[in-house]
């Protein structure tokens, strides 16, 4: 057990490309939905179609590459580090496994909550949708916190 704490110290050793990047990514996504909504109430769009077609927003999709991103960091950057301090594979794929659990706890969390704000002020104040899409589950909480949660 020691051992698999070892290896998450080492990926706690970069705390913004693993914390931060994400943050930087879903506010990223939040001010480009919030533009696209913008420029279509500037142009005149009809406000229960665009909050109706914008249920397919596939935006949230940047979260499964910022997935793929961290993953590619962490085999690139800490795998060659770890194993030079006497950390065996399996001890690496137990620890990493751990830290991508959270990753991905953390992030279906705030996608769950942002969702609730965005269906409590219907979309924003826009009619745009970003985290209330088919792709975040269109039922309750607890399906779009394991569906956010497994597509991380």
């Amino acid at each position: 057990m020691q051992r698999i704490k070892n290896v998450l110290n080492v990926h706690f050793v970069d705390r913004k490309g693993t914390f931060l990047v994400p943050i930087y990514i879903l506010a990223a996504m939040v001010a480009i939905v919030i533009a696209i909504g913008i420029i279509a109430r500037v142009a005149g769009a009809n406000e229960a179609d665009l909050y109706e077609g914008m249920k397919w927003n596939g935006a949230v999709w940047a979260l499964l590459g910022m997935g793929f991103g961290i993953g590619a960091m962490t085999m690139t950057q800490y795998l060659s580090f770890a194993l030079g301090l006497g950390i065996t594979r399996r001890e690496w794929l137990a620890g990493s496994s751990v830290m991508f659990v959270l990753i991905a706890a953390g992030t279906a969390v705030t996608v769950m909550v942002l969702k609730l704000i965005e269906q409590a002020t219907t979309g924003f104040g826009l009619s745009v949708r970003l985290f209330d899409t088919v792709h975040t589950g269109p039922a309750s909480w607890w399906q779009t916190l394991l569906q956010v949660f497994l597509m991380v």
